[in-house]
């Protein structure tokens, strides 16, 4: 909706979280790589496929997706990939990735960003 009202200025930035995230809510951590990917799967399915539809996945399952209003911006709004402290994924974001996601370092110290 943001995408919407503010006419295509809306960048978004997918992140997976900390441990301290996942134990609060009672999820085992080591599946957070895998969540992640499948929460931007179904994301990037609902900005761009046309609803109805079912997401059947291994974290998350959803019976009817139908988003609306539609995002503004085709096929969808930029997608951003913040990482603190370490690499970045390389299935989203970073110059080896497939889907040439921005890739944003945060929170790191100089050398560290230098060495990435």
């Amino acid at each position: 909706m943001i995408d919407v009202i503010s006419g295509g200025r809306l960048i978004s930035g997918f992140v997976r979280g900390i441990g301290a995230e996942y134990h609060t809510f009672g999820v085992n951590p080591t599946f957070s790589h895998d969540r992640f990917h499948e929460a931007h799967d179904l994301i990037v399915r609902a900005w761009t496929e046309p609803g109805p539809f079912a997401f059947q996945g291994r974290h998350y399952n959803v019976q009817y997706v139908n988003l609306w209003p539609r995002p503004y911006q085709k096929p969808h709004p930029p997608i951003w990939i913040p990482v603190a402290g370490q690499q970045g994924d390389d299935r989203l974001g970073g110059a080896p990735g497939p889907r040439r996601y921005t890739y944003l370092q945060t929170f790191s110290p100089a050398n560290v960003v230098q060495r990435i």
